[in-house]
């Protein structure tokens, strides 16, 4: 009550700002995924914080929800073929899967960080079990299974998988369990949001 337009409106700007910081793109960030979950309000905010929870809300809501989805760092892009050298870099020391060195791989692996989000993927018992056993193995051996890269997190695990199931001719056999894991929770959730338009459109082209 006390707090002048002025001190809010600096307070509010602030508050936006660390916000918004979370979707900044790094330089070495060749695609992202984004995922904004509903934001919730702040219980007892600080001294001077009193209006963060609302702050919070209308940015989550209102504006980075528009952000969601998928991109390829345009400053990378610029020079295709020096992209295609990058990914061929990666494939060729294990970082990233076999088969998976082209701008189709960076698509597909940030796809599957959305199919992750809204299918909940990373909670799957066989999945889990599958990550667990990745991050054990030396590194050549995460190589034959998926790649070095896999072993971040399980959400890393589930995308570099998934990739490779989509743009391999011939996917591991990991790769082909977290193929088979999207097609099934997909089917599950076309058909629980059926005839919803605001969820799902099915299109025939």
């Amino acid at each position: 009550p006390t707090a002048s337009m002025d001190d809010i409106a600096e307070s509010v700007k602030l508050q936006t700002e660390a916000y918004m910081s979370q979707f900044k793109i790094e330089d070495n960030d060749l695609a992202v995924s984004i995922s904004v979950k509903t934001p919730q309000k702040i219980a007892r905010p600080k001294p001077g914080m009193e209006t963060a929870g609302y702050v919070t809300e209308y940015v989550g809501d209102i504006y980075s929800s528009k952000l969601n989805g998928i991109s390829i760092n345009a400053e990378n892009a610029k020079d295709y073929s020096a992209l295609r050298q990058d990914l061929e870099k990666e494939e060729a020391r294990g970082a990233s899967p076999k088969g998976c060195k082209s701008v189709n791989y960076l698509i597909n692996h940030e796809i599957a960080h959305q199919l992750d989000h809204f299918l909940n993927l990373s909670s799957d018992p066989d999945i889990i079990r599958e990550y667990k056993k990745h991050i054990g193995l030396t590194e050549k051996e995460q190589i034959d299974n998926v790649c070095t890269y896999a072993s971040t997190d399980i959400h890393e695990f589930i995308a570099e998988a998934w990739a490779e199931s989509q743009c391999s001719s011939t996917p591991r056999a990991v790769a082909k369990l977290i193929g088979e894991k999207v097609s099934l929770a997909s089917d599950a959730y076309m058909k629980s949001k059926k005839g919803d338009d605001e969820y799902v459109r099915e299109r025939e082209i």
